[in-house]
Parts: C-alpha cells; structure tokens; sequence
C-alpha cells in the first residue's frame, strides 16, 4: 500500500486580495501564500501522474488562517481533483478556525508600501483589515467528505478518524487543535480522546490490521533547538503519547507543523522505537512532501518528493525550491540583521519562526548584544573564543578567518528545514 502525505498547505485565496496578488513585488515570507495554488495543483497533478498511487493525506493547516473564502475555494479545488481520480483524507489543524480572535487577513490597496513583508499585513507589522474566518464546529461538516464519511470510527468532538486504506492498513488521523492551555497555546488531544483511541487501536487488532498514526503537532523536536524555543509547538504531552504508541506496537507517526523536513526518533521504555516523520510545510521553504509504502510486513518506506517547477506560473527560469528559499531566507535575513539594532523589526520576523514577541521583548536585553555580537563575528575571532573546543588552528583556517559566521548560520537554518547536510565535516567551519 503506497500513500502521499502533504502537511502545511496555507492556502490562501487570491480574493484576499482586492487586485493581482502578481502585480505587486513579490512577499518575503516563510510561506509562498501568492503562489500556493499554483503549488497545491502541482503537488495534486504529481500524485495524479502516479501509476502507483492516487492518495494523498493532508495533515491540518490548509489554509493560512482559516479565511472563508480560502476554505470555500480550496474544497472547489478538492472537488476537481477528486472528479479526477485523486482520492484525499484530510483533518484540519489551528489555522484552519478563528481559534482565539479574527486572524485572518486581507490586504486592503495593493501598493508595495502597503504590503510589508507577511501578506496581509502592513509595514508596521498590523493587519491591514481583518477577514471573516470559519469557527471550529464549521469544520465538521466541510471536510467530512474527506475521510470521516467513509470512515471506520470517528470521534465526533475531535473530528479524529480511522480509515482502512486497504486489507492490512488502518489509519488513525488525529485532529490535536484541542487547546488545552491559553497560554502559549498548547495543543493536544482532550483527556476523553485516550479511552477512544484504546477502543480503536483494540478493535484494529482485532480486525487483523497494521495500524500507523498521523497527526499536526510533532511529538519530537526535529531539532535540539527547536524543542526550546518552539516547545509550545510540539504536541502536548508528546513524548508520554510516544510512550502510548510504543505501546499500542505503532511505530510510525506522521507530523507537520513545524514546516521541518526531518525524521526523529525516541526508543521507548519498552525498548521500541517511535518515529516522527515531519514533512515541510508544502509552500514553504523547501516545496516536499513524503511518498510513504506500507508492507505486509510492517515495514515503512518513505520518500521525499521536491516539487522543482510550476507549469502554470513562469518561474523566469529559476527551480521552485531556489524561487521558496529566496522567499523564505529574506525573512531570516532580515530578522539576523535586526537581532542588534531593531526589537520590533527582529519580533516581528522571529514570530515566524516560532519565537513569540513576548519572549523577544522578554529577553531582548540579552538578545542585542548577542545580535550585535553575531553579525560582527568572523572565523577568525570564533576560532580564538573556543581553539580548544573546536581544534582548528590558525594555519587550518587560513583565509576563512576574516569570512563572517552568519552565512554558515544561514546554510544551519537551510539545513534544519530542508533536511540536507550542506557543511562538510572535514571543513574547518564545521
């Protein structure tokens, strides 16, 4: 049994817009919001040319902010390529409902200073007008077609399923926007969701099936660094499910969210790994998503597939995944320069990535001097600040010692999200 898994769209409809989105410079933004039906139709056209497979699973935030209009056009777009052939699962996750106020924008005048560099919001880092976003409970009945009507079980107040993907295989989707704490946001499943999922997971033994589970929230930190400063972006209480799954003999689960293309595993305290498999946000920085094949066996097998054109937008020649990383490094750019010199500027970025403008203002008077430190900081003065650690001697490093670190912490961040090694181990930077 083979299945696509897709996380992250952020769809966002171009009626959003009170023009063409295409007559404006372009946005620098973690998320290619302008382009992301141009990426979504690439990735469904993709799967649809797969003489293998016709099924993809969508693991919540499908849209950027849960805009009416977004969800309305994106389940005409489920609607065409269902009539296609392409068969969808899908669950919803927090961008998908107006969780806690109006969050989803519009952009009122498309004039670049009105712009700024997150879609929907101006220079100083507002809104410019807020848009009408679907509630949580309006979710139920627009994506049920996609999954929960033909599901084996469903639990009503999660909107979670499990679904049969073929003789042996049993899906379990997990919908975890459940809040459990306002403050921070943190995200899991209801305390009345765990005796269900023991039901299922007994009942799906007790049909001969091989069961694998899919949620939004990653359990396990893609990254050291990540578990700090994003910990209230992982699922609550991650690690005790981990714990569970290991249990339940589930191997596998599948995560978004954290827009990380990165597997990660934790061995649980009967011995069993657990893997995290978090695929990229699909019109992030870079535009992948997974091909996972199932076995009799139960075995995994799981593929990257990088989406490297858009036939129905023209490119001026550059390959998709360098078109998202120029989208997404011009935020981290600016958000690096501004670490020494802007707190508002540096917030406003950060809060990208999961670093919230409280805690920046929280800890700025240690953030400046560390951001002014960081962007003045060549080879040369980090090899004097740690010879010992780092082993490097002066001759080794040679014409590198006047080179700026900052770079080299740019191809770090690349790395962290698209998941490729791109410093050398015998380099002296390493």
């Amino acid at each position: 049994m083979k299945l696509y898994i897709m996380t992250d769209l952020h769809y966002y409809s171009r009626r959003n817009w009170k023009c063409d989105p295409y007559s404006v410079p372009r946005v620098n933004d973690q998320m290619q919001f302008r382009e992301s039906e141009e990426i979504l139709r690439e990735a469904f056209d993709k799967v649809l040319a797969d003489n293998e497979c016709h099924t993809v699973l969508l693991t919540g935030d499908l849209t950027r902010n849960g805009e009416i209009v977004s969800h309305e056009d994106l389940i005409k777009i489920f609607e065409e390529y269902t009539a296609k052939g392409l068969k969808i699962l899908a669950f919803t996750s927090t961008h998908d409902y107006k969780d806690r106020e109006d969050r989803g924008f519009g952009i009122d005048q498309c004039k670049p200073e009105h712009i700024g560099y997150a879609t929907g919001y101006n220079e100083k880092g507002e809104p410019e007008r807020n848009v009408p976003c679907l509630e949580r409970e309006d979710l139920r009945a627009l994506y049920a077609p996609y999954g929960r009507h033909d599901a084996v079980a469903v639990d009503d107040y999660t909107f979670s399923y499990t679904y049969d993907l073929d003789d042996d295989w049993r899906l379990f989707a997990m919908n975890d926007d459940f809040e459990i704490a306002k403050k921070g946001q943190l995200r899991g499943y209801p305390e009345s969701l765990y005796p269900w999922i023991d039901k299922e997971v007994a009942r799906a033994k007790a049909d001969g099936k091989k069961i694998f589970f899919a949620t939004h929230h990653p359990l396990i930190a893609p990254t050291p660094l990540y578990g700090i400063i994003g910990k209230n972006d992982l699922l609550a209480h991650g690690r005790d499910f981990a714990e569970k799954l290991a249990e339940y003999g589930v191997s596998v689960i599948f995560t978004g969210h954290s827009h990380v293309h990165d597997i990660s595993f934790v061995t649980a305290r009967n011995g069993k790994p657990v893997y995290d498999v978090s695929t990229s946000a699909l019109c992030g920085f870079p535009p992948q998503f997974r091909k996972a094949e199932f076995s009799r066996d139960g075995t995994v097998k799981v593929e990257t597939v990088t989406l490297t054109t858009l036939s129905r937008y023209d490119l001026k020649g550059k390959p998709l995944p360098e078109y998202c990383r120029e989208g997404f490094f011009g935020m981290i750019e600016h958000m690096i320069r501004a670490m020494g010199s802007d707190e508002k500027t540096f917030a406003y970025f950060a809060n990208g990535i999961s670093i919230r403008p409280y805690t920046v203002h929280k800890l700025w008077f240690l953030i400046r001097p560390f951001g002014k430190f960081i962007n003045n900081l060549t080879f040369g003065k980090a090899r004097r600040l740690c010879r010992k650690e780092c082993g490097v001697t002066k001759e080794e490093l040679g014409d590198k010692a006047k080179e700026k670190v900052v770079p080299v912490i740019m191809k770090m961040v690349e790395n962290l999200y698209a998941g490729n090694a791109n410093i050398d181990p015998a380099s002296p930077e390493y």
